[in-house]
């Protein structure tokens, strides 16, 4: 009898264990759930970040129009697409590793999103930029009008990139991907051509407001 009670105190005192750390657990999540909200939040805010990918291999420049779209090569250390005076997308090698640098405005002028060597940084005004998503290999970024004016994903051999440029008369050169029917599409126009300026919509790859749902994706990239 006395081996058996010893037994059975032994097993209520695991048990009183297991529920001790059962109960610590609880309390533990309850207050790190709060803080990874805030952490989320914080991240989400952020104006500027950088994007990295690791390896990378890249032999040469390459630049690719949306998913799956023909593949720019420059021959050059250091290529470059001129869309106006002021408009442009660089792409340099760097020991293998693709650095973008590229400055987007809005049809007024005033500047959206600058990347400078995969540091980006977007303007802070919502009403320029009314929001923006990433994760650390891709960036996404709204204007004031809640259209996507830039995407940028980071490959080990390539950068992909759909976006709207626009200079101070209002003229816009695009470069996007029609889902619809697998065709990039390079558009060139302004508000003086016949027809007014043409644009298509880039498709978002991020859920929205990213205060609630950053790094999320709406669709999963290929």
């Amino acid at each position: 009898m006395t081996v058996t009670s010893e037994f059975f105190g032994d097993e209520d005192r695991w048990e009183k264990v297991l529920l001790g750390l059962c109960v610590v657990w609880f309390v533990f999540t309850l207050a790190l759930l709060p803080m990874h909200t805030k952490w989320r939040q914080e991240k989400a805010s952020a104006v500027e970040g950088d994007l990295y990918l690791e390896p990378a291999n890249a032999k040469i420049n390459a630049l690719e129009i949306g998913d799956h779209g023909p593949l720019l090569e420059f021959t050059r250390q250091i290529g470059s697409m001129e869309f106006f005076q002021d408009a442009r997308v660089n792409l340099e090698n760097d020991h293998g590793h693709l650095l973008l640098s590229t400055f987007v405005r809005d049809q007024q002028g005033k500047w959206v999103v600058e990347i400078d060597r995969n540091h980006w940084t977007v303007n802070p005004d919502r009403a320029i930029c009314m929001d923006k998503n990433y994760t650390r290999d891709s960036l996404e970024v709204r204007d004031g009008r809640g259209h996507v004016v830039l995407q940028v994903r980071l490959f080990s051999d390539r950068i992909r990139v759909e976006g709207e440029w626009f200079n101070d008369q209002g003229e816009i050169r695009e470069l996007s991907m029609d889902k619809k029917t697998h065709m990039a599409h390079e558009i060139f126009s302004g508000p003086g051509q016949p027809g007014g300026r043409m644009e298509i919509l880039i498709q978002p790859l991020f859920l929205y407001p990213s205060r609630t749902h950053w790094a999320e994706w709406s669709r999963q990239p290929q």
